[in-house]
């Protein structure tokens, strides 16, 4: 059995995508697994709890975080590397409809994909979507597997895992297991942002905590925080989400105590590295991108970021570091 997954979204999907992985090897143990994806994404493939060859391209139909939309020919050219890999079966996670065209162009002989706007002329196997906006992502990726007649209940919601490679970059950060935390104030709307103000006070109790404290983001808003947030002068920046150094930023968040960030991917792969997170939706996606919540972890809704009170995280932060903390004592 040759297994296409094929997932051209950004980082927080891709990283729902690997909940069908431990399904599908249980099924197919010995299948051999080609995942496609964006290139800007591709480290998140590579942790994917099985061996996989990882495939890249951006599409041109999307744009990526931090950089513009792929080129055709770079793109089509990975579609002749599919073509060669010949999949039996091609799992699509992606709704847009041109995702489900490239895997029918690779030739794969089963073609699995939600039945979403036009994507139902290029699947061999249709999906029917049900309450797409109201439903867990990971929820809707398990109807996925109906067409394979798993052995695994497709009412369960499975967790996402991934698993950071050993070797050279591995424990690279000179940072102390379990005594810093990471905080992701920023998404990609900003109006659904917590004000840094308010991040601010929650710095100033992981500091009371003598917690290390490392904030997330692109580079311009690294440059932000630097600006509006007088006490992290001796705070830690992580800003290179850059091919090649994902597979770092990863690593380091593995051996993290929490992230509290917004509705975005590095709530999702941080959870899937098994990290407690503390999840703002403000409003985000929710509920249908909430992160499959781990023992110690909370996630908070509310309709606009000034409904959110302050004492409400304090006292969510508060849970999640305290219920990490027998781990590294």
């Amino acid at each position: 059995m040759r297994i296409l997954l094929v997932c051209l979204d950004n980082l927080g999907d891709l990283v729902f995508s690997s909940s069908l992985v431990d399904p599908l090897v249980a099924q197919y143990p010995d299948a051999e697994w080609v995942i496609f994806c964006k290139d800007y994404a591709a480290d998140i493939a590579r942790c994917f709890p099985v061996k996989a060859k990882v495939i890249a391209a951006d599409p041109w139909w999307d744009g990526s975080p931090g950089r513009g939309k792929g080129r055709i020919w770079p793109f089509l050219k990975s579609i002749g590397l599919l073509r060669k890999f010949r999949p039996d079966v091609a799992i699509v996670t992606s709704s847009n409809w041109r995702a489900s065209a490239a895997a029918w162009a690779t030739g794969a002989q089963k073609i699995i994909g939600f039945d979403r706007k036009k994507s139902r002329f290029f699947l061999t196997d249709i999906v029917p979507v049900a309450a797409w906006s109201k439903t867990p992502v990971t929820k809707q990726l398990r109807q996925l597997l109906s067409p394979l007649q798993t052995t695994t209940k497709l009412d369960d919601i499975p967790p996402c895992r991934l698993v950071v490679p050993t070797g050279p970059m591995a424990n690279d950060a000179e940072l102390p297991q379990g005594q810093y935390v990471i905080f992701h104030p920023f998404a990609g709307d900003l109006r659904r942002c917590w004000p840094l103000s308010h991040w601010q006070e929650v710095a100033a109790l992981a500091r009371a905590n003598r917690l290390q404290i490392i904030w997330m983001g692109q580079a311009h808003e690294v440059q932000r925080i630097k600006q509006e947030v007088p006490d992290s002068n001796d705070d830690l920046f992580m800003e290179d989400f850059s091919k090649g150094q994902l597979l770092r930023v990863l690593d380091i968040t593995s051996r993290a105590r929490c992230l509290v960030g917004h509705d975005s991917g590095p709530i999702h792969f941080a959870s899937a590295l098994g990290i407690p997170v503390l999840g703002l939706y403000l409003p985000g996606e929710y509920p249908r991108t909430v992160t499959a919540v781990l023992q110690g972890s909370k996630v908070i809704f509310k309709a606009k970021p000034d409904e959110l009170r302050l004492r409400d995280v304090l006292d969510a932060f508060n849970q999640v570091v305290k219920a990490r903390a027998e781990l590294f004592e």
